[in-house]
């Protein structure tokens, strides 16, 4: 069995909903450079962003409004360009459907969606890992968030809240780190075995 599955991630978004009493905006991040612009490391969504969603795609953002219970969805718009140079994506209709959110929107439409269904209502927000999702959300939300700053990560009751979700674990899933577990530790098992003098730990298969 594949965890968390499609359901375990709606009842994560339900239970985050319930445990916050104003809107909160979170971020993916999106592909960081490294020396150069076009020299980006692999992508990896923040770890807040995954435990919500299914395989994040760079760039998303989420609008949790605990007024409607509404969860929206933001991603790069599909053209006919990606498809091109990348292959297919699903539409938004379709990523709709599978992950069971509110509604999808362009990615573009962010700060005006927000500023639309929030009206005077402010949103909190997480700092992330990428500095330029950090720095939109910060101007989006009005928080003051900062992620080289552990004392600015967000809201000490959002993270609070964030951090009660994460350190809750149901039993099929408790199930699921026990045989990870078991099988990490075969492997180091199996690694251990085939050391010797002069062996390099990337010739450890």
């Amino acid at each position: 069995m594949r965890m968390p599955t499609t359901a375990h991630f709606k009842l994560r978004r339900k239970q985050f909903l319930a445990a916050i009493d104003t809107p909160v905006l979170l971020m993916a991040g999106d592909w960081i450079p490294r020396n150069y612009p076009a020299n980006p490391g692999p992508f990896r969504a923040d770890s807040t962003f995954l435990f919500l969603f299914p395989d994040p795609e760079p760039n998303a953002a989420a609008l949790f409004d605990p007024k409607d219970k509404s969860v929206t969805l933001f991603l790069n718009e599909r053209t006919a360009a990606d498809a091109l140079w990348h292959g297919p994506s699903s539409s938004f209709a379709a990523v709709k459907r599978a992950i069971g959110v509110t509604r999808v929107a362009k990615r573009s439409d962010l700060a005006g969606v927000v500023k639309r269904q929030l009206g005077r209502r402010r949103a909190r927000t997480l700092a992330v890992a990428d500095p330029r999702a950090t720095a939109e959300a910060r101007e989006i939300c009005g928080d003051k968030v900062d992620f080289a700053d552990a004392s600015r990560i967000g809201d000490p009751d959002l993270l609070l809240a964030v951090a009660k979700l994460r350190n809750h674990r149901l039993p099929e899933e408790v199930k699921e780190m026990r045989l990870a577990a078991r099988i990490t530790r075969d492997a180091h098992k199996t690694a251990m075995a085939h050391i010797r003098p002069g062996v390099h730990e990337q010739e450890l298969y």
